[in-house]
């Protein structure tokens, strides 16, 4: 049976994480270095490299949780009982509000990694995105529209 990992070892790994994703956001992948986030995080380079093997990987992770929250926000929206306008324009919302804290040089480290995704999941994620991304501008128009208008 496998050993779970104890409350003081997840805890390490999450102060890892949420402090890679502060300064990666922040900063960009390329300008933070390990060292930078086990010091922030106060956590030692053994420590750091017992859950991750580079700073690339914990970036991979940390894009794999953001589709996982991404994704289970799209699904709770789609459930709701809402016009399909209104469910869109809350997906645009969360969307923009989800991008507009990250660094353009991240994202853009991001996009250029080669980061698999488990089967059936592209199809979940591609295709809204792409459907997104062709309303994304008309939406956000929209959107600015509404709130001058206010």
């Amino acid at each position: 049976m496998p050993v779970m990992p104890g409350p003081k070892k997840a805890k390490k790994k999450i102060q890892i994480i949420e402090t890679a994703e502060d300064l990666f956001t922040k900063h960009g992948m390329k300008r933070i270095t390990v060292e930078e986030i086990c010091q922030k995080a106060g956590v030692s380079k053994m420590t750091f490299y017992k859950y991750f093997s580079n700073k690339v990987e914990l970036a991979k992770y940390i894009w794999r949780m953001w589709l996982e929250e991404g994704i289970k926000e799209v699904d709770r929206i789609d459930e709701m009982n809402v016009p399909f306008p209104e469910k869109l324009e809350m997906i645009l919302k969360y969307k923009l509000e989800f991008a507009s804290n990250w660094n353009p040089d991240f994202l853009a480290e991001l996009l250029s990694l080669d980061i698999p995704l488990e089967e059936g999941k592209r199809e979940a994620i591609y295709v809204p995105i792409y459907v997104l991304n062709f309303l994304w501008r008309p939406m956000t128009n929209c959107l600015n529209w509404q709130r001058m208008k206010i």
